[in-house]
């Protein structure tokens, strides 16, 4: 189904809740998009008297709702509605920027919204963010001046990408393109069947392309960006040596490039840029395999030891740097961020003497293991967490702190289907819901031989050749009931493996 910008807001609200809405903009009092919101069973109501609120509430959505309702904010916060109904409410926000992220807002208004649409379609050609002048030339070019066939020559990037997908043989620059328009795609035309299509022929193609090209890529220069999750410290070391700024890297914890293309574009509309490249995770794409190879600068056959748990991350961090020559004190490292509001959260990076910071945002992996309706209960919760303003905060005083900032992730996720649990009680040490770890190889064998249908053993010299085989589910599989649906990771689907670089920029350094 192709994506319209109306439904850039209804999908906002896919579960059955309250929502407190910002609207400022006065998107839901659009006629289509109440039509649109009225056909969905979606209710909404304006704040304003809080008698007459009051009233409304408890007679039309008291405690036997079971429905959607929309509480519509006009220039209040939410703190103004009462608490009773603030508590239990999911917080939301739209406007123009959300539909239309690379044009001004105040030249979007002055057009006809029977015009959004064509206006919409046109945007994809845009790949940076427009001034209001620039906005203004640019809505005149699509909307009055333009010939039927010249509309149809600004680049599509979906159209134009898609190519890519089909290529024989996509190198491996290119799949770091194809995982980033899978994410884009998602963004903008979510729900579309025949594209979802592609992505799973791709994904056959990438799982020849790593048995054949996975361990011979490791040895590559890593020199627009680091090829493999392990190359990340050396890349910024030599980077911090070129530029003799303080550093910062942020990993956070299982985005895809689905997940990075909601938050860069939310954070494009407050102002923030970005160069944003590919690189691997390891395989298995689970977090102590993964994150630590970022964290250690190393392949995990390097750290057998500790390969099940993440607990010396901030021991191998702090070594990597010391080695380079950096004092033990100005080194920091934290984890489990994102989950407390930014004022209340100590940020080691505001230390005086603080050189090189590390950080472990993970409420997007938090989202993936808590999803009950896949992956839009994954964006939703996404958009709703940006919305309380901790990345964005962060990324401003770490910018204000003369900072190089960077943005990674140890692994990205999957929508997989349950084909039925593997039953082998202690045999195998990581039960994980798409790779199985063994401690011998033939416990490895025998559980492939009985599902080898749906199960590829994995090998590669970035894995000890010593007590860690690893069985991997095929395609969008995973080792839970059958026919059950959840977001997940530790396979080899390109959405796991291909996670985004990135370099945050200021505007003045695009």
């Amino acid at each position: 189904m192709k994506m319209n910008w109306i439904n850039e807001i209804t999908d906002r609200f896919p579960q059955k809740k309250i929502y407190l809405v910002r609207d400022d903009d006065g998107l839901l009092m659009i006629d289509n998009v109440k039509v649109e919101l009225s056909e969905l069973d979606v209710s909404v109501i304006t704040y304003g008297d809080p008698v007459h609120f009051r009233y409304t509430y408890e007679t039309k959505f008291g405690r036997k709702f079971d429905g959607t309702l929309l509480i519509r904010l006009v220039d209040t916060g939410f703190q103004e509605v009462p608490w009773d109904v603030y508590q239990k409410a999911f917080r939301e926000s739209i406007e123009i920027a959300d539909i239309f992220p690379f044009l001004d807002s105040k030249a979007v208004k002055e057009l006809d919204i029977e015009k959004w649409e064509q206006l919409y379609n046109a945007q994809q050609s845009l790949t940076t963010r427009q001034n209001y002048v620039s906005s203004m030339k640019f809505i005149e070019r699509v909307i009055y001046h333009e010939a039927e066939v010249h509309i149809s020559m600004i680049l599509d990037p979906y159209v134009e990408d898609l190519t890519l997908f089909n290529k024989k043989a996509p190198v491996l620059r290119e799949w770091g393109e194809i995982a980033r328009l899978i994410g884009e795609h998602r963004l903008y035309r979510r729900m579309d069947e025949e594209f979802e299509l592609l992505v799973d022929g791709a994904n056959k193609k990438f799982q020849e392309y790593l048995k054949k090209e996975y361990d011979r890529n490791l040895s590559l220069p890593p020199a627009k960006q680091p090829n493999y999750v392990n190359q990340i410290l050396n890349y910024l070391y030599r980077i911090q040596g070129i530029s003799g700024r303080k550093l910062a890297l942020i990993v956070m914890d299982g985005m895809s490039f689905t997940q990075w293309s909601v938050v860069e574009k939310w954070l494009v509309n407050k102002s923030f840029d970005f160069r944003t490249e590919a690189t691997m995770a390891m395989i298995p794409t689970i977090t102590s395999v993964s994150r630590q190879a970022i964290f250690s600068g190393k392949r995990p056959s390097e750290f057998p030891e500790t390969i099940t748990r993440t607990s010396s991350e901030p021991i191998q961090w702090r070594k990597f740097w010391k080695e380079k020559g950096f004092l033990e004190n100005s080194i920091k490292y934290q984890k489990g961020l994102g989950h407390t509001d930014y004022q209340d959260t100590v940020l080691e990076f505001r230390y005086a003497g603080t050189d090189i910071y590390g950080c472990v945002i993970d409420v997007v992996d938090g989202f993936m293991h808590g999803a009950k309706q896949g992956l839009e209960t994954v964006q939703s919760e996404l958009r709703i967490w940006l919305e309380k303003g901790f990345l964005e905060s962060m990324l401003s005083d770490l910018m204000n702190l003369d900072y190089d900032v960077y943005i990674t992730s140890d692994h990205g996720n999957v929508e997989a289907t349950g084909i039925g649990r593997i039953q082998e009680g202690i045999l195998a040490t990581g039960k994980g819901q798409r790779a199985r770890i063994y401690d011998s190889e033939v416990l490895r064998s025998n559980t492939h031989d009985l599902y080898t249908e749906s199960t590829i053993e994995w090998e590669s010299v970035t894995l000890p050749n010593k007590g860690y085989f690893s069985v991997i589910a095929k395609e969008k599989f995973a080792f839970v009931p059958e026919g059950e649906i959840i977001m997940t990771h530790g396979g080899m689907h390109v959405e796991e493996v291909i996670v985004p670089f990135v370099k945050v920029l200021k505007r003045d350094d695009r």
